[in-house]
């Protein structure tokens, strides 16, 4: 063989009779990086076009994840290539990946909580599930997002309460400022009432909100009179609803319902007693 006629250190020959190998290990760890980094800007272009804000706190937010997610990747492409070349020279690497095994090990017992909150926090950023500003329930709190991590969600309530949600907790969202809304008021009227003049008077009312100044720009339809909804003990049921922008819904039942307790009588418990002479 022409390596046996040359005097070159042992070390140097094997690396000459594995040179192909080595180098079909650089080139493909070189395309990974490639890949990795095609990949990263791509989803920060696409996530970025979701958001309408240049410059906001999600782009950072959004740069900072990529930022890592493109870091560990590199660390993860050249540590995986080094070893494939370690393997391919002949050393000998399994004493190496047992220390690494037990420290990584060490790391994610330790960092478990904290690794799920990331991740869960990568997939709400992904995924678009909702944004600073935005009327939502998470982890069973209501409220408005007032701040968002990685880490965790900050729910700000109604009555002023501010919440601070771990990402990992967080099993499911409900969230009102998208793309619509509905504004739903049901009417608990006596039994005595004329259903269908109480109806008429509904649809006055909803007349009356197209026409008002400071609601009308926030409703999507027409309101919609259903009829009896329900049947209950001491009331019967009729409903109102229509579509609103997105946040605009809790306005325009507060309207509804002053209208609708101006305009009919309500239904309310009584006891009548009977006296048998």
């Amino acid at each position: 063989m022409f390596f046996s006629d040359v005097d070159l250190p042992a070390f140097a020959r094997l690396l000459a009779v594995h040179f192909l190998r080595i180098l079909a290990i650089l080139i493909v760890a070189f395309l990974a990086l490639r890949l990795l980094n095609w990949l990263t800007r791509r989803l920060v272009r696409h996530l970025k076009e979701m958001d309408e804000i240049d410059g906001s706190t999600q782009d950072r937010q959004i740069d900072t994840i990529f930022t890592v997610v493109r870091s560990t990747g590199l660390v993860v492409i050249i540590a995986s290539a080094l070893f494939m070349v370690l393997l391919e020279v002949g050393v000998n690497v399994g004493p190496m990946l047992t220390s690494v095994g037990i420290v990584g090990l060490a790391l994610g017992l330790g960092a478990q909580t904290l690794v799920k909150d990331v991740v869960s926090g990568v997939f709400i950023m992904a995924e678009n599930l909702y944004r600073v500003g935005e009327a939502v329930e998470v982890g069973g709190y209501a409220g408005t997002i007032e701040h968002f991590t990685l880490r965790a969600t900050t729910v700000r309530a109604f009555n002023g309460t501010l919440y601070t949600i771990p990402n990992g907790d967080i099993r499911a969202v409900s969230n009102s400022s998208r793309d619509w809304s509905r504004a739903i008021v049901d009417v608990g009227l006596q039994y005595e009432t004329d259903v269908p003049q109480a109806m008429d008077t509904l649809r006055e009312i909803g007349r009356a909100l197209g026409q008002n100044e400071e609601l009308a720009p926030a409703l999507l339809d027409e309101p919609t009179i259903t009829g009896i909804e329900n049947l209950g003990d001491w009331q019967v049921t009729l409903r109102i609803f229509v579509t609103t922008l997105p946040g605009q819904q809790f306005d325009v039942q507060r309207y509804l319902r002053q209208e609708v307790k101006k305009r009919l009588a309500l239904a309310y418990p009584r006891q009548e007693i009977q006296i048998i002479s």
